[in-house]
């Protein structure tokens, strides 16, 4: 199992990502380890040679939900992630 780490190696896996952005967002304090964790199973790969699968899209939106919050969702159109 491998992560899509960089724009190019998701075009390589047949990814589209694109990327929801509010503007004007609040600085705020992030653990940037546990938000890298939150998105690996959107960007899990099968490192197969994509032959048989439809293309699959990750969806990261970025929105205010108060004065010094934000959320951050990833929505992604693959075959689900298998429970561990």
């Amino acid at each position: 199992m491998a992560f899509i780490t960089s724009h190019a190696e998701a075009m390589q896996q047949e990814v589209d990502i694109e990327a929801k952005v509010e503007p004007a967002l609040p600085v705020v304090l992030a653990d940037l380890v546990q938000i890298g964790r939150s998105a690996e199973p959107a960007t899990e790969c099968d490192g197969g040679d994509g032959s048989g699968h439809e293309r699959r899209s990750i969806i990261i939106e970025v929105r205010c939900t108060a004065k010094h919050a934000i959320e951050v969702s990833v929505a992604d159109s693959g075959p689900g992630v298998a429970p561990r």
